[in-house]
This record gives C-alpha cells, sequence and structure tokens, in this order.
C-alpha cells in the first residue's frame, strides 16, 4: 500500500489534469473500493428508482466499482442493469461478480449507448470542464426513452477544487440546478446528508456523513 500511496501522492502533486485514466486507476488502486455511501446507494436504488417498466433499462455512468449497480440488481432484479466506466480496475472487478459493465469515457463514447429507462451519475459532473458536463447532460438526454428518468449527485457545496484537486467546480443547490435545466426542462434538486462508507475506516476513525445535492430530471413525452 505504500507504494500504491506514493504514487497516488505523486500524482496529486505533479498532475494539472488528475482525471485521466491511469490516474482513476491508481486512485481505484489505492481505495480498493472503501467508499461505497451504502445509504446513499439504498436511496437511489429504493426511493427514486421507481419505473413503471419492471423489465428497466438502466445505466450508471462513472460507475466506480458497481455497488449502486449491485444494489440496484438486488432490489429490481428484472431490471437490465449496466455500467460504465473508463478505469479497467473497476470493470475487470464489476464483471467478475456477474454485473455488466464496458470501459468508455464521458462523454465522448455515450454515442454507443441508446433507449434507455434510466441514467445514473454519481458524483462525476464536478470532474467535468464545463463542455462536458454540458455534452453529458445532452447525451443522457438522447440516450433516454420518452418519460424515462436522469439521476444525478454532487456534493453540496463542499470538497472545492483547492481541497479536491479531482474536482473541477463545486456546486451548490442553485447552481446544480441551474446546470441540470439548461438540458431538462423537468427537474428538481434536493439535499441528503449520506454515511460515506461502512467498511473499516483504514485510520481507525469513524466515517462521517457528508452533504449531497440530487438531481432527478425526466425526458419528457412531448419532446
Amino acid at each position: 500500500m505504500t507504494k500504491e500511496y506514493d504514487r497516488l501522492i505523486k500524482v496529486y502533486q505533479s498532475s494539472d489534469n488528475l482525471n485521466t485514466e491511469d490516474n482513476w486507476d491508481a486512485f481505484h488502486d489505492f481505495h480498493k473500493g472503501i467508499l461505497n455511501y451504502p445509504p446513499k446507494f439504498k436511496y437511489i436504488s429504493q426511493e427514486l428508482l421507481n419505473l413503471e417498466n419492471k423489465n428497466a433499462k438502466v445505466l450508471e455512468i462513472a460507475c466506480g466499482y458497481g455497488f449502486l449497480l449491485k444494489q440496484i440488481k438486488t432490489d429490481h432484479p428484472d431490471f437490465q442493469v449496466e455500467g460504465m466506466d473508463f478505469s479497467k480496475i473497476v470493470i475487470d472487478f464489476i464483471n467478475s461478480k456477474g454485473l455488466l459493465a464496458k470501459k468508455g469515457i464521458i462523454p465522448n463514447d455515450l454515442k454507443n449507448y441508446s433507449n434507455y429507462d434510466a441514467v445514473i451519475g454519481t458524483e462525476i459532473l464536478e470532474h467535468l470542464s464545463e463542455s462536458d458536463r454540458i455534452k453529458t447532460l445532452k447525451e443522457v438526454y438522447r440516450i433516454l426513452n420518452k418519460g424515462g428518468k436522469a439521476i444525478f449527485t454532487v456534493p453540496n457545496n463542499v470538497l472545492t477544487p483547492k481541497e479536491e484537486r479531482f474536482h473541477l467546480t463545486c456546486f451548490n443547490q442553485k447552481t446544480f440546478k441551474e446546470l441540470l435545466s439548461q438540458v431538462f426542462n423537468l427537474c428538481g434538486v434536493v439535499q441528503r446528508r449520506f454515511l460515506v462508507s461502512d467498511n473499516p475506516h483504514p485510520a481507525g476513525l469513524n466515517w462521517g456523513e457528508c452533504p449531497f445535492l440530487i438531481g432527478v430530471c425526466y425526458k419528457g413525452y412531448e419532446n
């Protein structure tokens, strides 16, 4: 772990753009999926994915280790669940667990997707440039079926780019709603706090809660 940690620190100190495949491989290799946000993923799966189609197609972009995919499949076994991420480490891990995930870069590779009842992106928009955020939202809108649902979460006014160099921006409820509204006519944003992890803390500390913004957007039937 020392070599992995030293590598990650060097990345933080030397990279102008941390959001590359190599750097995210290093991040995932070091953290080993310890940040699993169990209450947040249960909330998304059980409270927000109330889809009419019992065989709904659901795509999670930037899916990490697939903890949300697993939760959704547990709660909704008939859903067709798929993940996308550009880290080979997490893609291999997810596929080894019997879930479907493919390697891809956001937003460019979303052109290969279509006809989903729901698309989810947790903690992805703050990692993208302004132009890529809009492109991602437009691509998500395109690949949704009419009446489909998009769910996005971001940290709520915490972890600015100065505090977390993987982040390129910081949202509050107003700015997050404004972003989503540039593409989705039907959207709302709520605030929630969720425990970060239920895995043992590497330093023996207690995990705390983090404030999140949750945006739920719809692709209207009239479009």
